[in-house]
């Protein structure tokens, strides 16, 4: 927030426009839902959270701080295709549907600001800028626009997937701080030729253009940069409930009462 502070006070003023600017920090989250326990009855939601708000308030139910921003569109053809086909359209339908929110409105607030007058009176140009997109392993491969679980399988580094293992050493923060992902040209401007593919394909990305990077790429916007881990997908559900089902497994094998001792503490 403060880095993105100084670099908009560094920018030059409106024409003929004194106002103080800030920065509105928006964070989204998207989530595909079933609604029902029986049936395929879901819904495919993109919430949108203001940065500046306190995590107390955005955390209260009754604050009524997310925003439903819109509805992804489930997948649906009107004849068979082949699983290829159908993973380039599933990549298509969530940048096509980032497109259309990413309208020339929008771009013309992020790049001019708008002005809001403020409950303290004050009128100031607010700047919205996009930080974080938090999102399960499969939503945040499409839109990274990358391969799902790819020779380079994360969507903010280019780790290799066989030193996945070495997580959390000091080799690995070294790498994932030399090797970031960035948004760069070819990915822009992929597409599907054996020659691209040579390019792309060592960082397992995919040969699409990706909405983020084309609405924003000229203010510096790198969307690696907002993809965030999901506390509930990838840990909760992910990391610590596949160990936490291996040490149960552990424990009823070892016998005795092991379980009943490990539910007392």
């Amino acid at each position: 927030m403060l880095q993105e502070q100084e670099k908009l006070d560094s920018q030059p003023h409106e024409p003929d426009c004194n106002l103080e600017t800030v920065i509105a920090a928006i964070m989204l989250w998207s989530d595909s839902t079933h609604l029902a326990s029986f049936g395929n009855a879901s819904l495919w939601p993109i919430y949108l959270f203001i940065g500046n708000q306190s995590k107390y308030i955005c955390g209260k139910p009754t604050s009524f701080a997310a925003h439903h921003l819109a509805y992804i569109p489930k997948d649906t053809f009107g004849r068979s295709a082949t699983a290829a086909v159908l993973t380039h359209c599933k990549r298509e339908l969530m940048q096509a549907i980032w497109r259309f929110l990413l309208d020339a409105e929008f771009i013309d607030a992020y790049r001019h600001g708008f002005i809001v007058k403020f409950p303290d009176g004050v009128s100031r140009r607010v700047f919205p800028c996009i930080f974080t997109y938090a999102a399960d392993y499969p939503e945040k491969i499409r839109l990274a626009c990358m391969k799902f679980l790819g020779r380079c399988p994360c969507p903010r580094c280019l780790v290799k997937k066989d030193n996945i293992f070495k997580l959390g050493t000091k080799f690995d923060r070294r790498q994932r701080n030399r090797n970031a992902q960035v948004d760069n040209h070819p990915q822009r401007y992929s597409v599907v030729s054996s020659v691209i593919e040579k390019i792309v394909g060592a960082t397992s990305v995919a040969p699409i253009q990706n909405a983020f990077s084309d609405k924003l790429a000229e203010f510096g916007f790198d969307f690696h940069s907002m993809l965030v881990p999901d506390i509930m997908h990838e840990f909760e559900l992910g990391v610590w409930k596949a160990t936490l089902t291996h040490l149960l497994r552990i424990l009823y094998a070892y016998g005795g009462n092991a379980v009943t001792d490990l539910n007392e503490q």
